[in-house]
């Protein structure tokens, strides 16, 4: 555990600097980025119970910020994923320009981004990372989808064939359409209120939270909100992906498989088991000990030499 906290939480992020700065790495002209977040149980421990006492004292889930960067045409890119403090979000944009760099990065290459819809990614992608015209920004379609599907289905059941008709309007980037329909069409009116349990984060905890809402307003706010983000047809036509399924897929076998584990870490420990996950499927795992060892070893001779002229 010593080797966990006092090797790999401090020489990380200057292994990745080191990586930047003397690493082959050939300018990507075209590179994909998909960000996403999934929540790991975290627990909580009281440290003044007394030895023998079961110190836990609750569990919590927090959410683990992670994104993938590949260059179009590669079967594997790169993976960073961090539990990240909401008022530390600056410190994750920093990371994501050192994932990106590192597969090739400059300020002439084209940056297809995608994400589930959720506020927090596109202002971390939009106003700290990129702010070029080279960066494209689109919202996965699938999750369109599923709000469209939710929607109608509060409709009566001569409307239903909207389902369909939407999903193809949005895929055809024709979601302006789809709001002018719900507006001409009175449907906001016609939509029957249904109360759901839905996950909110509430200072980086996900809590469930019971609510009544009506799916067709809800399904307005949500085009309406993200304007600009639903190009599908352009993405399409630069043979990018309109969904998000390699990050989810990511999502699933880098992280939920391996944190989700009830009382098996607290922030700081998960966050060092996420780094190491991370380091080895980028295929840096051996190159990152032998990066330990010399800094080791440049630190023991400047040790030696500082009691040399003590």
């Amino acid at each position: 555990m010593n080797i966990l906290y006092n090797q790999v939480g401090s020489y990380s992020k200057d292994f990745y600097d080191s990586l930047i700065l003397y690493g082959k790495i050939t300018e990507a002209l075209v590179l994909e980025i998909q960000v996403d977040g999934v929540f790991i149980p975290i627990a909580i421990y009281n440290k003044t119970k007394k030895i023998g006492e079961d110190k836990r004292v609750k569990l919590i889930y927090r959410e683990v910020k992670h994104v993938g960067v590949i260059i179009p045409g590669k079967i594997k890119g790169l993976n960073f994923a961090v539990i990240t403090p909401k008022d530390n979000i600056k410190e994750f944009s920093k990371d994501i320009l050192k994932l990106l760099k590192l597969s090739g990065f400059t300020e002439n290459t084209k940056v297809f981004g995608l994400a589930d819809g959720a506020i927090w990614i596109e202002n971390l992608l939009k106003d700290d990372v990129f702010t070029e015209n080279t960066f494209y920004y689109l919202i996965d379609f699938f999750h369109l989808a599923e709000y469209i599907h939710d929607a109608v289905k509060t409709l009566a059941d001569s409307k239903k064939h909207l389902i369909n008709k939407w999903k193809t309007m949005a895929k055809d980037g024709k979601t302006e359409d789809i709001l002018k329909e719900i507006k001409d069409l009175n449907l906001k009116q016609e939509s029957v209120e249904v109360i759901r349990t839905v996950d909110r984060t509430i200072e980086g905890v996900k809590v469930k939270v019971k609510e009544k809402v009506n799916l067709i307003e809800a399904l307005y706010k949500y085009i309406d909100n993200r304007y600009g983000n639903f190009d599908y047809p352009f993405f399409r036509e630069n043979d990018m992906p309109i969904g998000t399924g390699r990050i989810e897929s990511a999502n699933k076998i880098l992280v939920k498989k391996r944190m989700d584990i009830p009382f098996g870490w607290t922030e700081k420990n998960a966050n060092i088991m996420l780094e190491l996950i991370m380091i080895k499927n980028n295929g840096f795992f051996d190159q990152f000990w032998q990066f330990i060892r010399e800094k080791q070893e440049y630190k023991s001779i400047a040790e030696i030499e500082l009691e040399k002229a003590a």
